[in-house]
């Protein structure tokens, strides 16, 4: 599993104006098949970033993802996954770290689906749980 130590906070390589992302060289997108995570995905794809593509459970819209990735010239690979579920965080991150060897940029992008709650008021909660990004560097 991944310890990130020497951890310094950084700034967003999303906000620097620019397409180019340098300096980061992998990335995990939580509910990347569509929408705000294609978008992001997409951005870093222009920064020749590797991406993992993470869905939970439309795996067409995640080869649509994969293919726009690659399109833009960066290495990817999509993984199903549900991050409610502890198993499947796990497998997440082991799939990630066999493949790429490292992580520099999380996007915890998932959101929950309704179905997942009995009681509508805490869906209605969770679902406004706000999109954060990681980002750790490692020192040299």
């Amino acid at each position: 599993m991944y310890g990130i130590p020497n951890t310094q906070l950084l700034p967003s390589p999303l906000s620097t104006g620019g397409s180019h992302v340098t300096g980061w060289k992998t990335a995990l997108i939580t509910g990347s098949s569509r929408g705000i995570g294609r978008g992001i995905a997409l951005k870093l794809a222009q920064g020749s970033a590797r991406i993992a593509i993470n869905y939970v459970a439309n795996k067409t819209a995640a080869q649509d993802t994969l293919a726009q990735v690659r399109a833009a010239g960066a290495d990817s690979f999509i993984i199903q996954a549900d991050v409610s579920q502890p198993d499947d965080i796990r497998h997440l991150f082991n799939t990630v770290q066999a493949e790429f060897g490292t992580l520099d940029i999380f996007v915890s992008n998932a959101r929950p689906r309704r179905e997942w709650f009995a009681d509508e008021a805490i869906y209605e909660q969770r679902k406004r749980i706000p999109l954060f990004l990681f980002l750790a560097a490692r020192k040299p």
